[in-house]
C-alpha cells in the first residue's frame, strides 16, 4: 500500500492513499480531457496548483510501482515519472511525496536545501572566497616561515638527525657593528637570539605542554651550539677549499689535514713553521745551506743538528741531510723528471731500466743521456759522446 502525502498549502499533513483506481490532483474545479473518463479520484488544489494543471498517480499492482504524469496546458509536453520512496516533489506550489506503508521518512533536508537555494549558493560562494582568502594569507606566512627557518639553518648544519644552530652572540664578528634584532645589514632575515624563541616563531604556540612556543619532537631535535671559542669561524659552505693566500692555487692533499674536535672540525695546515725556525737559526750561525724540496742540506749535519739542539729547535727527521760535493757537469733534478727506473743496491749490480722493463748496466748505452758510467743512491753518472761526464742529482732522495 502506498500514500501520498502533502507537505504544503493548506492541506499540509493530509495523508491520502494510492489504490489501483488511482488519484488525480488537480487545480481546476472540472476534470480536463485527459481525466474527464477516469474513475480516479479527484482532489481539487485550487490554492496550490493553477487552473488545468493536473497530476495523475497510478499505481501499478503488479510490482507495487507509483507513476505519476503531470501535464499543465497549453504546453503539450508532459512529465512522466517513477515515484521514489520518501523523495519530496514540488510542481508549482504544491510539494508532496510517496511512501509505501510504514516507511514514512521524508527526505526534509533536500528539500529544505532546494527551498532555500539562493541561500546555500550565498553561503557557499562567502566560504570558497574565504576559504581562497585564508589559503593566500597562510601561503604566505609559510613563505615567511620558510625563510625564517632557512637562515636558522644557514647558522648551523645538520648531523644525525640533529640540527646544530650556532650561537648569534658567539659568531658575531669582533669590530662590526650590531644590527637591530630582527634584521640583517641587507634587510634580509636573521637568526633569533636562541634556538627556544626561533621554534616558538616558526611553530607557534606548543599544544603538547612540553615548553612554552616550541613543541616537544622540535626541541629535542634541534640544539644550540655553544657560543664560538676563540680561534673558531663558522663556516655555513658544504664545500671548501684551502688555497694558498698568495698564489690562490689549492694546497696539496698532504699539507692539509680535517679531523672533527666534538661538534666542531678543525683544519690543520702545514705551515713549514719548524722548518723557517731551522732556516733563522743557520742564518744566524751564518751556516752554508742549500734547500732541495723539504730538506736542508749542509757540509756538517752532525754539527749543526747539535747546535740547533742546543737552542732548543726541534728537528723533524730527515730534514738536515749532508751536501754532496758537486762535480762539473752535475745537475740536480727531482726524480719524478728523470724517465727511467732506478735499481740500486750496494751487494748486488745495480741499473736502470724503461716502461717497457728493458734494463740498462754499468757501460750500456741510454738512450738521450749517453753512456752509464755510475749508479748511486742518490744520483746517476752519464758519458756523453764528448768525453764529457753528467752527473744527475736527485733533489728527493
Amino acid at each position: 500500500m502506498w500514500f501520498i502525502e502533502i507537505y504544503s498549502g493548506s492541506l499540509r499533513g493530509t495523508v491520502i492513499p494510492v489504490d489501483s483506481d488511482g488519484l488525480i490532483l488537480a487545480g481546476a474545479a472540472e476534470p480536463s480531457e485527459e481525466t474527464a473518463g477516469r474513475a480516479a479520484d479527484l482532489l481539487e488544489l485550487p490554492d496550490c496548483l493553477p487552473k488545468n494543471t493536473t497530476i495523475d498517480v497510478r499505481l501499478a499492482e503488479s510490482d507495487d510501482t507509483v507513476f505519476y504524469t503531470v501535464s499543465s496546458p497549453p504546453s503539450k509536453k508532459k512529465k512522466t515519472g517513477r515515484a521514489k520512496s520518501n523523495k519530496i516533489y514540488k510542481v508549482r506550489g504544491l510539494q508532496f511525496f510517496f511512501y509505501p506503508s510504514g516507511k514514512r521518512r521524508p527526505a526534509l533536508f533536500w528539500a529544505k536545501i532546494r527551498k532555500h537555494h539562493r541561500i546555500v549558493l550565498a553561503v557557499l560562494v562567502v566560504n570558497v572566497l574565504l576559504t581562497v582568502q585564508l589559503s593566500r594569507s597562510y601561503l604566505r606566512q609559510c613563505q615567511g616561515e620558510m625563510a625564517a627557518f632557512l637562515d636558522l639553518v644557514s647558522q648551523g648544519y645538520v648531523r644525525d638527525g640533529v640540527l646544530y644552530v650556532d650561537s648569534p652572540q658567539g659568531s658575531a664578528k669582533p669590530g662590526k657593528p650590531e644590527v637591530e634584532k630582527g634584521k640583517r645589514a641587507d634587510g634580509g632575515l636573521v637568526g633569533l637570539s636562541t634556538v627556544t624563541a626561533a621554534i616558538g616563531a616558526l611553530m607557534g604556540p606548543s599544544r603538547m605542554g612540553a615548553r612554552p612556543g616550541v613543541p616537544w619532537v622540535f626541541s629535542q631535535r634541534i640544539k644550540q651550539l655553544p657560543a664560538t671559542e676563540a680561534g673558531f669561524t663558522a663556516l655555513h659552505a658544504l664545500h671548501y677549499r684551502i688555497v694558498s693566500k698568495s698564489s690562490g692555487q689549492p694546497l696539496p692533499a698532504k699539507n692539509v689535514q680535517v679531523r672533527e674536535e666534538g661538534l666542531r672540525a678543525v683544519i690543520g695546515v702545514k705551515t713549514f713553521e719548524q722548518n723557517f725556525k731551522v732556516l733563522s737559526e743557520l742564518q744566524k750561525k751564518s751556516v752554508d745551506f742549500t734547500i732541495i724540496g723539504e730538506s736542508v742540506y749542509v757540509d756538517d749535519p752532525a754539527t749543526v743538528k747539535g747546535q740547533l739542539k742546543k737552542e732548543g729547535v726541534a728537528l723533524a727527521e730527515g730534514l738536515i741531510k749532508k751536501r754532496r760535493k758537486k762535480r762539473p757537469g752535475t745537475r740536480v733534478i727531482d726524480r719524478s723528471t728523470f724517465p727511467y727506473g732506478i735499481f740500486y743496491s750496494s751487494r748486488s749490480a745495480s741499473y736502470l731500466y724503461d716502461e717497457i722493463d728493458v734494463r740498462y748496466w754499468k757501460g750500456s748505452d741510454v738512450p738521450g743521456y749517453g753512456t752509464l758510467l755510475d749508479i748511486n743512491e742518490d744520483a746517476v753518472v752519464f758519458l756523453d759522446d764528448d768525453g764529457a761526464e753528467t752527473v744527475y742529482l736527485f733533489s728527493d732522495l
